[in-house]
C-alpha cells in the first residue's frame, strides 16, 4: 500500500478532542492544555451541532484569542510547520 506522502497528501491527526457531550468539562480541559501548533477536533456526531457545542466553541476561541492564541485552517497550519 502507498503511504500518504507518496500519494501527496498530509496525515494530520488531532490533539485535543472536544465532543459535543460534556462540552463545557470538555472546554475547560482543553484550555488548560492548550499550547501553539493544537488541533482541536469538534464534532458531537450530529449534522445540526448542538448549541451547546456552539456556545462552549465560541467561548474557548474567546478565551484563547484574548491569551494571544490565533486560529487558523489546517491547511495554514500544515504550510507554518
Amino acid at each position: 500500500m502507498r503511504s500518504y506522502a507518496d500519494l501527496g497528501l498530509t496525515a494530520v491527526l488531532w490533539s485535543h478532542h472536544f465532543p459535543g457531550a460534556h462540552a463545557a468539562e470538555v472546554r475547560k480541559r482543553n484550555e488548560a492544555s492548550a499550547s501553539p501548533g493544537m488541533i482541536a477536533l469538534a464534532h458531537d456526531g450530529r449534522s445540526d451541532p448542538s448549541d451547546e457545542l456552539m456556545s462552549e466553541l465560541d467561548t474557548f476561541i474567546g478565551n484563547l484569542t484574548a491569551k494571544g492564541y490565533m486560529f487558523v485552517t489546517v491547511s495554514e497550519l500544515v504550510k507554518r510547520s
